[in-house]
């Protein structure tokens, strides 16, 4: 078996477990955020002095894959990132792409980050959809009904679990959110929609977040 064949086969229930066997759900059409919204997501974390989470590596590098690049081994480093309550949440950095041909890393900023990663951390880390229950909990947000831009917008599906996370970047007189901004799946450029239309799912629920 090539290290290609043994890396996917060793780490496929980890990979599916991290990352899920979905393909990511960037359906929607996207335009640049003209103004990126101040993000409250950030003061979850303890911030090290450059005001970034503070975190610690715990493993890697190692290969991971991702739903919607079949065949593609991204090359990351696993940390913990540190709450505001002294807990803590893992997420991932990635080196780039490894070249099956050469087996060296190469630049690809696909997995750079996810929506959660954006959403919380400037697009710093990769956070699955399992860390952001702890993350708000630890980071001491609370829902509200009374959104401001900044706030965290939290999708989940009919069984309760997150699948998405954007910043609400536009609120009416009213107090309705109309625009939320952030990325999904594999993209790599931030764009702003509709909350409606910011997720596949018409069936999923939507939750306001603040701290």
């Amino acid at each position: 078996m090539s290290w290609l064949g043994d890396l996917l086969s060793r780490d496929k229930k980890a990979i599916e477990s991290r990352f899920g066997t979905s393909p990511p759900n960037c359906q929607v059409q996207a335009c640049a955020p003209s103004h990126p919204p101040p993000r409250r997501g950030l003061r979850a974390f303890k911030l090290d002095p450059n005001g970034d989470p503070l975190a610690r590596k715990t493993a890697g590098p190692f290969g991971v894959q991702h739903a919607g690049a079949p065949g593609d081994v991204f090359v990351v480093d696993k940390y913990e990132l540190e709450l505001q309550n002294g807990s803590t949440i893992t997420a991932y950095k990635s080196h780039g792409l490894r070249d099956p041909s050469t087996g060296s890393i190469v630049p690809d900023k696909r997995m750079d980050t996810d929506c959660h990663g954006v959403t919380f951390t400037d697009g710093q880390y990769w956070i699955d959809n399992d860390q952001v229950d702890p993350l708000l909990a630890g980071g001491g947000f609370t829902k509200t009904s009374a959104p401001q831009p900044g706030d965290v917008l939290v999708y989940r599906d009919q069984n309760g679990e997150v699948v998405h996370s954007v910043t609400v970047s536009k609120v009416d007189s009213t107090g309705k959110v109309t625009e939320v901004t952030g990325l999904g799946g594999l993209e790599t450029s931030e764009h702003s929609d509709p909350p409606n239309r910011a997720w596949h799912d018409p069936n999923a629920s939507q939750e306001v977040w603040t701290k």
